[in-house]
């Protein structure tokens, strides 16, 4: 009787012990399997989430670009001037940028003589800017660009004199325009309506290539 009732009990521990482990596996399972799906979904709601950019579209709509030409030599000459734009639709595009210019000269022609002469001149032009353009259609358009410009200016033409001054420029500009993506390649003509004597650019009608994208 002894014997049955221990080998009962033995049993029972063992069976108990066996159901305990096996429901702690089934729990651990469950707990995982919940806690992994629980990470999933935490994933797939931060992917399907849009970046503040995305959410209003300012990826799609801003575009970068500008200008740049160079030359070295007995004269050297660079400009730079980068520029980044925002789409306010399909044709008005409005932006600004940065114009940086320096030269250094070491043979002027001398009018007086009739030949050309050694010289030691270097300048430097930078100033910020801004710009709109309009598509009147698919290749051309019209643009204004607003600058303001610190630039060497003759105060004396007697002894050419120079001083540093900030100069206002405002161009009108036209030109045909070449769709690349999503921004474009832009060739014109810009008319500064406020040249004068002062003004940082030689003439008041400048040849005009930039582009977008």
């Amino acid at each position: 009787m002894k014997k049955l009732l221990f080998l009962f009990t033995l049993l029972f521990a063992f069976g108990t012990t066996g159901f305990a482990q096996e429901n702690e596996r089934f729990k651990s399972k469950k707990d995982n399997k919940l806690e992994e799906d629980s990470k999933q979904r935490t994933i797939e709601s931060n992917n399907d989430r849009p970046s503040i950019r995305n959410r209003f579209g300012i990826s799609e709509r801003l575009v970068f670009g500008g200008n740049l030409s160079m030359s070295f030599g007995t004269n050297s000459f660079f400009y730079i001037a980068p520029s980044v734009g925002y789409k306010i639709n399909e044709n008005l595009l409005v932006g600004g940028g940065y114009i940086y210019q320096y030269a250094s000269f070491s043979r002027a022609y001398d009018a007086s003589t009739g030949s050309y002469s050694s010289i030691d001149y270097e300048s430097s032009l930078y100033g910020p800017k801004l710009f709109t353009y309009y598509s009147l259609f698919e290749t051309a358009y019209l643009g204004a660009q607003w600058e303001y410009l610190n630039h060497d200016v003759v105060e004396n033409i007697t002894t050419y004199e120079l001083v540093q001054e900030w100069t206002p420029v405002l161009f009108l500009e036209v030109g045909y325009l070449q769709p690349m993506g999503s921004g474009a390649l832009q060739i014109g003509f810009k008319y500064n309506v406020l040249h004068d004597e002062k003004s940082p650019y030689f003439s008041p009608f400048i040849p005009s290539i930039g582009i977008f994208f």
